[in-house]
């Protein structure tokens, strides 16, 4: 009795779609986005978002090998890169012109690194850019 082993070639992303064109993805997570490519494999790949987990993992009914669709973790920052693991363990990475961005909190408003979201300014502050807490 003999026992076959599938192999893939290593995985490549060729388009990523999802977020509003990829930007302002909520903070709180929870968008999906979709991961076309090709070699991603029957079942089983992972997706990472700069390293963290994607959420639901999903590969496509009539096209499992090339077409990926995951739930963003919770997130900040601009262009958060992807990468995909086969079952098998190749992995590919996207090209930077495929990462996606996080909404960033409003002026009047600072990234609050204790609490993870978007703070007011504190009375006697003012943030007149986006993400910028200024004295």
């Amino acid at each position: 009795m003999s026992c076959a082993v599938v192999t893939y070639a290593k995985p490549n992303i060729t388009q990523v779609e999802g977020c509003k064109e990829r930007e302002d993805c909520k903070r709180e997570g929870g968008d999906k986005v979709t991961l076309v490519g090709e070699n991603f494999g029957a079942g089983g790949a992972q997706v990472l978002l700069n390293g963290e987990a994607c959420d639901s993992v999903t590969h496509d009914d009539s096209d499992p090998h090339r077409k990926l669709v995951c739930v963003l973790p919770k997130g900040k920052g601009l262009n958060r890169g992807f990468s995909v693991i086969q079952l098998n363990g190749k992995v590919a990475f996207a090209p930077p012109r495929l990462s996606i961005s996080y909404a960033l909190c409003d002026a009047g408003q600072f990234d609050n690194a204790t609490l993870g979201a978007c703070s007011d300014c504190p009375a006697g502050t003012f943030s007149a850019q986006p993400n910028l807490l200024q004295a």
